[in-house]
């Protein structure tokens, strides 16, 4: 594993769902991950060891508000808790990663002193799965968290207690390396989503075959490799999710099998002009449940090829589960573009809408990949040939890639193609 900054993380999430039995569970099988010690002026609970906490009375307390450097100072039901800045810099001079509970109106405190922590919320899938609570501090809690918006944070983690906390802390421990590990490459999640949703609700109306010459190109190249693998991995039994699928090319184009086809778009106008069970959210937070599908399918990844968006694909697909899909190349991306993870769309009325692009090699693209888990079963890489053949169309910007590059046009990769399984861990 490649070498990285170890940052202070934060979990946040109603109560009673897991998050201290989350973050238990992570310490105690990764010595990476250390909970920062807090004082707190609340009574020690019979469970606990005094490691988390260091239990004082209130003069004590502000007496040490006084003399120490605390980040937060808070009350909650009528207790003061508060976490030093020293007890998370010993952490991470440590090279370990501060991990601990705090509540999500606190976050921006810490941000404050660590503007790269990582912040986590984690939310049931269905909120009436948590125990009833009758106390009104709780019950104005969860109304907090039920009006949540999760593009705010990092990661988002689904528990729908049924999953063994064991698998819970596995996959966030997961998706905690896979962040750390590609934020060189990648910006934070959030503001991809807030850009991708911005340009596609932009670009919605003019997505369109006959209006996206260099779109229309790409899919052309890859109707060969969708035609093959939609008839040999996928049954009519299959619970199928498309993500990202614009006005409907896929199904528009392949006779798909399935017995429940549902589709995830971040942008509310693109949806429109899609299929109508559309989940209309954020890849990298889809809401469903754990091993939910048994076949994810997507043409052009490009805007959501990302390592928390691919850990989520991976959480919600069925063990030996497939990804199926395929993304633009930097093979044919590099020689034109000024921002190598971003692309521009010219509409009709002259305006642009920007949207991120990530665009790699085929052997970068498995590395990013094999960081969330998947096993890799089939990977070509497809060059602009086949639009050579036949009436084809061909977009200005791929003659104009051809020459940057240096290679003949037919040459020229376009696409990765790839089939992912998600393995049995």
């Amino acid at each position: 594993m490649k070498k990285f900054d170890t940052v202070p993380i934060l979990v946040g999430g109603p109560s009673s769902i897991g998050k201290s039995s989350i973050i238990n569970r992570i310490i105690t099988y990764n010595k990476s991950f250390v909970r920062p010690k807090s004082f707190t002026t609340r009574k020690k609970r019979p469970n606990e060891n005094g490691e988390e906490y260091d239990f004082i009375t209130e003069k004590k307390y502000y007496q040490l508000k006084e003399e120490s450097e605390f980040i937060n100072d808070d009350n909650v039901y009528g207790n003061h808790y508060a976490s030093t800045k020293k007890s998370i810099d010993d952490i991470i001079k440590a090279n370990k990663f501060p991990i601990k509970e705090i509540h999500p109106k606190n976050f921006n405190k810490f941000k404050t002193f660590y503007p790269n922590l990582i912040t986590v919320l984690v939310l049931p899938s269905d909120f009436s799965l948590l125990p009833h609570e009758s106390d009104v501090r709780h019950l104005d809690d969860f109304n907090f968290f039920i009006n949540i918006d999760t593009t705010d944070f990092d990661l988002v983690l689904y528990n729908d207690l049924e999953i063994p906390i064991s698998e819970l802390s596995l996959y966030l421990t997961k998706i905690i390396y896979s962040l750390i590990t590609n934020d060189n490459i990648f910006p934070r999640p959030s503001k991809i989503d807030i850009l991708n949703r911005k340009g596609y609700d932009k670009i919605a109306k003019e997505f369109s075959e006959s209006k996206r010459l260099t779109t229309r190109n790409f899919h052309s190249v890859s109707i060969h490799f969708f035609r093959n693998v939609i008839s040999k991995y996928l049954t009519d039994n299959d619970i199928l999710l498309e993500i990202g699928p614009g006005q409907n090319w896929l199904l528009n184009n392949f006779e798909i099998p399935f017995s429940k086809y549902l589709a995830v778009d971040i942008s509310a106008e693109m949806s429109g002009f899609s299929n109508s069970n559309i989940n209309q959210r954020s890849i990298r937070d889809t809401g469903y449940s754990f091993n939910t599908f048994d076949c994810v399918i997507a043409s052009l990844a490009d805007p959501y090829f990302f390592p928390t968006a691919l850990c989520e694909i991976w959480r919600i697909l069925k063990p030996n589960g497939y990804f199926i899909f395929s993304t633009p190349s930097s093979k044919w991306s590099s020689g034109i573009r000024n921002d190598p993870n971003k692309t521009k769309f010219i509409l009709e009325d002259n305006t642009e809408a920007e949207v991120y692009s990530f665009t790699f090699t085929l052997e970068d693209t498995k590395t990013i990949i094999e960081s969330c888990g998947f096993e890799i079963i089939f990977t070509e890489e497809q060059s602009a040939e086949p639009l050579l053949s036949g009436q084809n169309m061909i977009s200005p910007i791929l003659i104009e890639a051809s020459k940057a590059n240096k290679v003949e046009l037919k040459e020229l990769i376009l696409l990765n193609q790839l089939i992912l399984r998600k393995k049995n861990e």
